[in-house]
């Protein structure tokens, strides 16, 4: 009986256990299954005492992390109090109280917000422009930006400076800005070589942008540097009515940025000039008494031609050809308890935990009961023969 007892509690101890596998899972789970509500904003939205242009983009930020972002749709205004009205919506593991600052074109407003999980919140919101916006990371991707009268957006990398304003409010995106380098594209067209590097420059919006590219002059005839765009697989000149000024002081060229990308700027090579030969024939040296000196006959430099140099179309650039490289990758070991881990704490898992340890312990009872019913018919029997055999004795 004794056995009996323990193998019973063997089989309750490893029923409990199972239980204890399942539920450690979702006591942890459910310590972070509490969703946070967003903090959502409406109001009036102004710059420089104008109201925000339709299609200015307005960012929430906490910490310098975005964590929300609206479209204004109506002049002046962003969202709306009516249900079927959008707002900003403020969300993503904020902490309660946190500072939300709003953003147009990378400039802060004048007024910020304590962040309240669910709260929503009538907020009229203000900017002052400076006269010069810079955006300096490279490169620009999808960038929303907003121009009012007075304010110049400037870009700046290295080797290209972009300057977009406007003579009314407006709202556009810097879909692209990209220094591509000198070797994107291989090949020039006919007579020239690329004097800057290739610039992938795509901006949209009802605004004026003017692009300054810097150019290296060197072996370059210098008054034929102009700006070049790839255009349906070739280089096409820009007119010449886009080119504002060339500066071969600095070696910079001002053009107006059109449809079309990319750009890059081609002169045509410098053609040396002959060197112009001298000839000094030496006369002869008088003897001694003669008194004769010494005659010397220059020849004078003869006239030379500079030839022409010849405008052709551009050619279509060739596209390099690579080899490709093979990298053999090394496997790192992985440890097998990482993802023995990972299964027991799966649903899938937590099933085959569950369905293993149910069948060990009915089958830990099972044997369990099955031996105890054997031992107690073997003492039965064991009671009867004592019986039989004292009762033959008597």
């Amino acid at each position: 009986m004794e056995a009996k007892n323990k193998l019973q509690f063997c089989a309750i101890f490893l029923i409990f256990f199972s239980l204890l596998v399942i539920s450690l899972p979702v006591l942890v789970l459910g310590q972070d299954s509490s969703p946070q509500f967003p903090h959502l904003f409406y109001g009036t939205s102004k710059i420089n005492d104008l109201d925000t242009p339709v299609g200015t983009v307005i960012v929430a930020k906490v910490n310098g992390v975005e964590k929300g972002r609206i479209t204004v749709a109506e002049a002046g205004k962003y969202g709306g109090l009516s249900g079927n009205q959008n707002k900003l919506l403020v969300q993503g593991n904020i902490e309660e109280g946190a500072e939300i600052e709003f953003y147009i074109s990378g400039v802060k407003a004048n007024e910020v917000h304590s962040f309240e999980s669910g709260d929503i919140t009538e907020k009229n919101i203000t900017w002052n422009f400076p006269s010069t916006i810079e955006i300096s990371q490279t490169p620009i991707s999808n960038e929303p930006i907003t121009c009012v009268s007075g304010t110049t957006i400037k870009v700046v990398m290295q080797g290209l400076e972009l300057q977009t304003s406007c003579d009314d409010a407006a709202a556009g995106t810097i879909n692209n800005v990209t220094d591509l380098g000198s070797t994107y594209f291989i090949g020039s067209p006919e007579g020239t070589s690329s004097v800057s590097n290739t610039f992938e420059i795509s901006v949209s919006g009802n605004f004026d942008v003017i692009a300054v590219m810097s150019y290296n002059d060197t072996g370059i005839d210098e008054s034929t540097i102009t700006v070049y765009k790839f255009v349906g697989g070739s280089w096409v000149s820009i007119p010449s009515s886009d080119i504002i000024s060339i500066d071969t002081v600095n070696n910079k060229i001002t053009f107006r940025l059109t449809p079309g990308t990319p750009y890059a700027g081609f002169g045509s090579e410098q053609i040396p000039t002959p060197a112009t030969p001298t000839n000094t024939p030496s006369g002869p040296t008088g003897g001694g008494g003669g008194g004769g000196g010494t005659a010397a006959l220059t020849a004078q430099p003869t006239a030379t031609t500079t030839p022409a140099i010849t405008e052709t179309s551009p050619q279509q650039p060739t596209t390099p050809t690579t080899t490709p490289t093979t990298t053999a990758t090394v496997s790192q070991p992985t440890n097998p308890l990482t993802g023995f881990v990972a299964f027991v704490t799966s649903p899938n898992g937590i099933m085959v935990s569950i369905s293993v340890l149910a069948v060990l312990a009915l089958s830990v009872w099972y044997f369990g009961f099955k031996k105890s019913k054997k031992t107690e018919i073997s003492e039965v029997q064991n009671n009867e023969v004592q019986n039989q055999q004292t009762e033959t004795t008597i």
